[in-house]
């Protein structure tokens, strides 16, 4: 084989090799920052404000320019570990600072245990108290409809939280809140969200329990 073919070979192998680096590089940066075209085939994330009715749990300034809505399942464990390992840095430096705000979204979708962990986290929503029951439900998460969040369970978050028992109970036995919970899944597939924790973030869609710099990085970006 002469040099100059050897050379050409080469080259073309090379070039090949980049190509699926570069494949491969865009596929990880869009599994960590979600395809706008994929993933809102319906709807932009921007406009997923002009659905809410007011009534959701916010964390931080009401009154904040930027928000955070957050997709949660009680029962997943993505979302829990978001909970545990991000949750507390984004509050602190975020939250706090009354820039940013964050919106809880309920998107129970692993069973009967998660659509009974919104209902109740709403019932003590009702009563000014949905942010500490769903600390104590990701505190006491278990394995997937284990019983975990079973009825009597749930009433007992509720009784350590001191909340009125007899709301509660009427609350969670009267579905009152189911309804709610149902349009926002149904407003959720709309916007082309398959799964949990999924965060939008202005225009931005961040998929999954990902390290808390990729949700600081979009941030940073948009805190005036």
């Amino acid at each position: 084989m002469n040099v100059r073919k050897y050379a050409w070979i080469i080259s073309i192998a090379l070039s090949t090799a980049t190509l699926i680096v570069s494949a491969y590089t865009f596929r990880l940066v869009k599994a960590r920052l979600g395809s706008l075209d994929q993933a809102t085939a319906v709807k932009q994330p921007k406009e997923f404000a002009e659905t809410l009715t007011g009534q959701e749990p916010v964390l931080g300034n009401q009154d904040a320019a930027l928000t955070i809505f957050e997709f949660a399942d009680f029962q997943c464990p993505y979302c829990k570990r978001f909970f545990d390992n991000s949750l507390p840095e984004i509050k602190r430096d975020y939250l706090d600072t009354g820039k940013v705000k964050l919106v809880f979204i309920n998107l129970p979708f692993l069973g009967k245990e998660s659509t009974d962990a919104a209902e109740a986290a709403w019932c003590a929503h009702d009563q000014g108290a949905f942010w500490r029951f769903h600390d104590e439900l990701y505190r006491r998460q278990g394995a997937e409809n284990s019983g975990a969040f079973s009825q009597d369970r749930l009433r007992a978050v509720a009784q350590d939280l001191t909340l009125d028992l007899k709301a509660f109970d009427d609350c969670l036995g009267s579905d009152k809140n189911l309804a709610s919970i149902q349009r926002q899944a149904a407003t959720a597939s709309d916007f082309g969200i398959a799964g949990t924790p999924t965060f939008f973030i202005s225009n931005e869609v961040i998929r999954g329990a990902q390290p808390t710099s990729v949700i600081r990085q979009v941030l940073d970006a948009l805190v005036k």
